[in-house]
């Protein structure tokens, strides 16, 4: 009877972490440095991001996928048919933290049954080189960084999160125990391959925002 207990007991604890495994809470947000963001861009012509080969990490298709979906979103900027704006995109290998903390984290998440949350944590910047001249001549550069973190266990939502520096480009969710989609938004949870992409919108949608300003830039100085 005891033996039954205790395995009853070993069940029902093995149960409740991997139930507890599922609560999620992730945040991705991207601001732009090196050129003047504000308000709302509008051009008197119409324009279409074209991505020139560059040193950025995965497909050139996926980053066209995450910024053709943003680029929709802008009409009084861009069109399908527009004039052409080349783009560089350089990014730096993401940086996170130390081996020593995702080691400490690990070992509390896993000796309190996921009770006390995993962190994941990482930041990137990506380079941005855009001009009217496909030989990229009298080309401008600005920065967009990215940061992602997601916590993963009971008390996940009292996670602390980075500070906001730009709402309008903060990607965020949460999910339950019971869902499998909760770490990516709407916009493009049904796309192909989302999870790669997921943090690419994050990033895309601040590159948009850096690219239409700098057209309106460019046709005010005409």
């Amino acid at each position: 009877m005891i033996k039954r207990i205790s395995r009853l007991g070993a069940v029902v604890v093995l149960t409740f972490a991997c139930l507890l495994s599922g609560c999620r809470i992730w945040r991705g947000q991207s601001h732009l440095q090196g050129i003047d963001a504000a308000g709302t861009p509008r051009t008197q012509n119409k324009y279409w991001i074209r991505l020139m080969p560059g040193v950025h990490f995965g497909k050139d298709s996926d980053w066209e996928r995450c910024l053709a979906l943003y680029q929709r979103r802008m009409p009084s900027v861009f069109s399908e048919r527009g004039q052409p704006v080349f783009i560089e995109i350089d990014g730096q290998l993401p940086s996170s933290n130390g081996a020593g903390w995702c080691l400490l984290n690990a070992l509390l998440c896993g000796c309190s049954c996921v009770v006390i949350p995993y962190e994941r944590d990482s930041r990137t910047e990506y380079r941005i080189t855009v001009s009217l001249n496909e030989k990229m001549r009298k080309a401008t550069e600005f920065t967009v960084v990215y940061q992602n973190r997601q916590w993963e266990g009971l008390l996940a939502p009292f996670g602390p999160m980075p500070t906001i520096e730009d709402q309008r480009f903060v990607h965020s969710a949460m999910n339950t125990c019971f869902e499998n989609d909760g770490l990516l938004r709407k916009d493009y949870a049904n796309l192909e391959n989302a999870g790669i992409l997921e943090s690419f919108c994050g990033a895309a949608d601040a590159i948009v925002q850096g690219v239409a300003c700098y057209l309106q830039q460019v046709e005010a100085e005409q």
